[in-house]
């Protein structure tokens, strides 16, 4: 049995982590708000190292999983300095909050984002540049530098695209457009929907933790977790036409969708996500996971396939 520490346990990550491990593990849940159905729950900001340093000093821990970070960004109202704050800042105090404890394992849940929201057309493995072009990229990569500069034993980074699951798909459909008109679903799809996406099934990423936890020989290292699989546009369209009634889809060619991203991005301020937008939307953006099976973990979890 591990005594395990969940960072960010209300959140959609965290309680699913929390839930699988809780079952043959110590798992105690750290969060800014009380949650009632965790056992050892422990209430503190991250942001605020003195109560973080009073809330944990007299526990100890073999695991600790980093889950806590501001992350979505989707009205464009949180700026630069807030994402600094919780992402780095806060992981800055929970990594000196732990430096004299013997963690055996400490993992830090980043994002595929680091490695830039354009300009490759190969699956990107963890040999690429990183580039970050958001805020929000870039305040992981900034703690990322962080984990990999403390004095665990062993520290892991995870980097994931969209994570889900089947009560869980609502940043999956952002990559088309879906109106509701008089009970019909109208899906306006970019151009064909052959390009192809990954995706973490969040059943993926707890096997992943899972096989980890019992690698405790080797090196600290950064891994890309994925579903085996990758998605069209056309599965995730495929897979609403099965579960809602009354379904029209409509194809928008992409040098109109590129004119309306430009657009929107103009008048909504956010010109500097224009490429990220458009490449979330109409290219490819894979990810290969061919370092993590190498350690003989199956990454087959899936809700979307259709085939």
């Amino acid at each position: 049995m591990n005594k395990i520490l969940i960072t960010g346990v209300n959140g959609f990550v965290g309680n699913f982590l929390y839930n699988e491990f809780s079952i043959f593990n110590d798992v105690y849940g750290l969060d800014i708000k009380p949650n009632l159905e965790i056992k050892n729950m422990l209430v503190c900001d991250i942001t605020n190292m003195l109560k973080l340093n009073e809330i944990i000093k007299n526990l100890d821990f073999d695991i600790v999983i980093h889950c806590a970070a501001l992350a979505h960004n989707d009205k464009n109202l949180i700026k630069a300095e807030e994402f600094h704050r919780v992402n780095v800042l806060g992981t800055y105090n929970l990594i000196k909050s732990l430096s004299s404890k013997n963690i055996g394992q400490f993992y830090f849940l980043s994002t595929i984002s680091v490695y830039g929201e354009s300009g490759y057309s190969v699956s990107i493995n963890e040999k690429m540049p990183i580039i970050p072009k958001t805020d929000y990229a870039k305040s992981k990569f900034e703690a990322e530098k962080l984990v990999m500069s403390s004095n665990f034993k062993q520290y892991f980074i995870l980097r994931m695209p969209v994570i889900h699951s089947s009560k869980f798909l609502k940043d999956i459909f952002k990559r088309i457009f879906i109106v509701n008109l008089m009970s019909i679903n109208f899906i306006f799809k970019p151009g064909s929907g052959k390009q192809s996406h990954s995706f973490c099934h969040i059943k993926n990423l707890s096997v992943t933790l899972l096989n980890l936890f019992k690698h405790k020989n080797i090196f600290s290292s950064t891994f890309n977790i994925a579903d085996s699989c990758n998605y069209t546009t056309n599965d995730i369209v495929d897979y609403i036409r099965k579960n809602k009634k009354m379904t029209i889809v409509i194809s928008i060619p992409k040098q109109l969708i590129n004119i309306f991203i430009y657009l929107y991005t103009l008048l909504t301020n956010k010109k500097h996500d224009y490429k990220s937008i458009y490449w979330k939307l109409c290219m490819n953006n894979i990810y290969s996971t061919e370092k993590i099976k190498k350690l003989d973990i199956k990454l087959d979890y899936t809700i979307l396939k259709t085939k």
